[in-house]
């Protein structure tokens, strides 16, 4: 397994600041979210010329380019700005095979009461794409999706092999209690995991963040299970208490400079 941070996230919230960084703590890649590419703030989809740049200048300073990162509309998009919504996929998705994306980390479609039948009706053109330019959707386990029975029951009415996710440690806790170790070994068996996000929680506390070291989660146990089955790929500390998500100012400094630090600490001798 390999680490990897996130551009806007660490640093001073540009490219050069995140790049900076990670080649201080011996971090291997970097991820981009679609919504830190201008275009998407301006227009509503990627444009092949600033997502190029960013990844040249990632690939110039001997990082790897990682999964980029998009949340899927809670609130499903009908008629014709359905219509627009999916032409503007198809873009998203013509860029990051352009340059070489090979995963999007994808939070996840839909509110808790949002008819299953409506998820996937928008997840079947969603993987429909994903298939035609050969980039990965990592479904990233939030919400109704965090008990991995409800994340086969999406990759099973959708299949497809671009069709998986983005396993988060904290979640799928929340979701399959004890039973997660065994769940994320099936998961990974199946070749399932595409990205992995690492945080720790407590049972019945939802979203409150600890450091790895603290809360309900056996991450030693976590990610033994991952290597059991197979996983190989990135993973990535999300959710410490020093996050700054709804303080970050860009241009001060990143999200989760002090988390990221410490989860390397820790996590090295484990994912290595």
């Amino acid at each position: 397994m390999k680490w990897c941070s996130d551009v806007g996230g660490v640093g001073n919230g540009s490219v050069a600041g995140a790049i900076k960084y990670v080649k201080t703590l011996g971090i291997d890649a970097l991820s981009v979210g679609w919504a830190y590419v201008p275009s998407v703030r301006e227009k509503g989809y990627l444009e092949l010329e600033p997502v190029q740049a960013i990844k040249d200048e990632i690939l110039a300073a001997d990082v790897e380019w990682g999964p980029m990162v998009a949340w899927a509309p809670r609130d499903l998009p009908q008629g014709a700005e359905a219509d627009e919504h999916f032409a503007n996929l198809r873009k998203n998705f013509e860029v990051m095979a352009a340059v070489g994306t090979e995963t999007v980390v994808m939070f996840p479609p839909g509110r808790p009461d949002t008819p299953w039948d409506e998820v996937v009706a928008y997840y079947t053109p969603l993987i429909a794409l994903a298939d035609e330019f050969g980039v990965r959707v990592g479904l990233h386990g939030h919400g109704r999706f965090m008990p991995s029975k409800v994340q086969w029951q999406l990759m099973n009415d959708v299949p497809s092999p671009n069709n998986g996710l983005t396993l988060c440690s904290g979640n799928i806790f929340h979701g399959d209690g004890e039973e997660m170790y065994d769940s994320t070994y099936e998961l990974a068996k199946a070749g399932k995991v595409f990205f992995v996000h690492v945080r720790n929680v407590k049972e019945g506390e939802g979203e409150k963040e600890y450091w790895l070291d603290e809360g309900d989660v056996d991450l030693p146990r976590f990610i033994a299970a991952l290597k059991a089955g197979g996983y190989d790929g990135y993973v990535r500390s999300e959710h410490l208490p020093t996050d700054t998500y709804r303080t970050f100012t860009r241009g001060e400094n990143g999200v989760s400079d002090i988390g990221t630090a410490f989860s390397v600490g820790y996590l090295r001798h484990l994912i290595r």
